[in-house]
């Protein structure tokens, strides 16, 4: 079996007397919103609204799950989540779905999904729904990325717009945060993540992302020298 069947999550969000913001744990009905599911798990999910097959439009995405639902004013929005089957090694793909009229439906784009769903990454602002995404859940990635590297993307359920009005943090940061940096302080980064193995070296397990981060690092350094460390982790590295 794909997925649990509508489970109602107990968070509750509200941000005044006419908006709120609920959040779900693997739901696939609510209101007029029907997700049907595969059992077998061979065939894509297909999503709903007041009976009518709604085109999603994201291609090799075919598992979908409601994660949250608000309302704003005359509006009624819902979240959805959507994944690949087995292993996916592409961060998931989210979309609005708003009403008015609880009759018809419109589509938002695509815009990527946060780690997690719940008021730290999700938030009513103004009359718009603001969506917190992590470097970790972004297309493209950095493996390097701080933890407080974020965008933020905000929706305006007037217009059906999605705008970014935060983005992550550019290569130009990185390149000069680490400009300095020592291959010592690579192996202390490394080491502080349970990166280095009992021999002192890096793991190039799938875990550490076969030590993708500390390389990347690495040329961002101008300062690495040719130390017993900086040897190492060039060999590292070169592999």
């Amino acid at each position: 079996m794909k997925k649990l069947l509508g489970i109602l999550c107990c968070t509750i969000a509200t941000n005044s007397f006419a908006d709120k913001l609920q959040f779900f744990n693997y739901a696939d009905k609510i209101d007029n919103l029907l997700i049907k599911s595969d059992l077998e798990g061979d065939k894509p999910d297909q999503v709903y609204f007041n009976h009518k097959l709604l085109n999603l439009a994201i291609p090799d995405n075919d598992q979908f799950n409601l994660q949250a639902k608000s309302e704003i004013g005359k509006y009624t929005i819902y979240m959805l989540s959507s994944a690949t089957h087995g292993v996916n090694k592409d961060p998931d793909i989210c979309k609005f779905i708003t009403t008015q009229d609880h009759k018809t439906a419109l589509v938002s784009v695509n815009f990527p999904c946060p780690i997690d769903y719940n008021a730290q990454t999700i938030n009513l602002v103004k009359g718009t729904l603001q969506v917190k995404i992590h470097n970790y859940a972004a297309p493209n990635y950095k493996f390097y990325a701080d933890e407080n590297d974020i965008a933020i993307y905000s929706y305006d359920p007037t217009g059906n717009k999605i705008t970014k009005i935060q983005d992550f943090k550019s290569d130009a940061y990185y390149r000069n945060k680490y400009a300095k940096i020592t291959a010592a302080q690579i192996y202390q980064i490394a080491d502080k993540d349970s990166c280095v193995d009992d021999e002192g070296e890096l793991s190039d397990s799938g875990v550490c992302n076969q030590g993708a981060k500390y390389c990347a690092i690495l040329k961002f350094s101008h300062n690495i020298g040719n130390d017993k460390d900086a040897r190492s982790l060039k060999k590292f590295c070169a592999q």
